[in-house]
């Protein structure tokens, strides 16, 4: 008897170690929560910052028209990468909204989509006067506005950034 005595205190004594344990992890990732959200809001810049000037590099789009000084100047550019989760979430709502909105010249840069995906994604983004431009990671496009990360919107006019980050510009309105 009291072996079986001795062994519901071991277990509850086992119990109570797994539940400061599971305790302690918890606070942990809510400590560490916290500080990647301090983070993104102390520096919440995904490219260049407000009023920053652009300047101009050699970018072709898809149809092979290369992107002049004053595609720089004035405009809305948005960048997704073929790797971002984020992206895949944020792209369709985007390509839709694109439809709707007329008035702003639209560049949509893809950074390294995969070949299979590539198609549904330019088919999707089929607008009149949206332009395409594929490039590689660290490309001439996403060097020239600075983006860091993705999926990364931005503003352009009269050569300034208005506004850059993570949310798309339809929604800042």
């Amino acid at each position: 008897m009291v072996v079986v005595w001795l062994a519901l205190v071991a277990v509850g004594l086992l119990g109570l170690v797994n539940l400061l344990f599971t305790t302690g992890v918890i606070r942990r990732l809510r400590e560490i929560e916290s500080m990647l959200r301090a983070r993104v809001e102390d520096d919440p810049r995904v490219a260049l910052a407000p009023g920053t000037v652009v300047e101009a590099v050699e970018c072709h789009a898809m149809d092979g028209t290369e992107l002049a000084a004053d595609d720089f100047a004035e405009g809305d550019w948005a960048f997704f990468s073929g790797s971002c989760a984020a992206c895949e979430r944020v792209l369709p709502s985007y390509a839709a909204s694109i439809k709707v909105q007329s008035g702003r010249t639209r560049t949509t840069v893809l950074v390294s989509f995969p070949e299979d995906r590539l198609a549904t994604v330019i088919h999707d983004l089929g607008v009149e006067g949206m332009r395409i431009v594929l490039e590689d990671p660290h490309g001439p496009a996403q060097e020239a506005f600075g983006v860091t990360g993705f999926p990364a919107f931005i503003r352009t006019e009269s050569g300034r950034v208005t506004r850059s980050g993570y949310v798309p510009l339809a929604s800042q309105g």
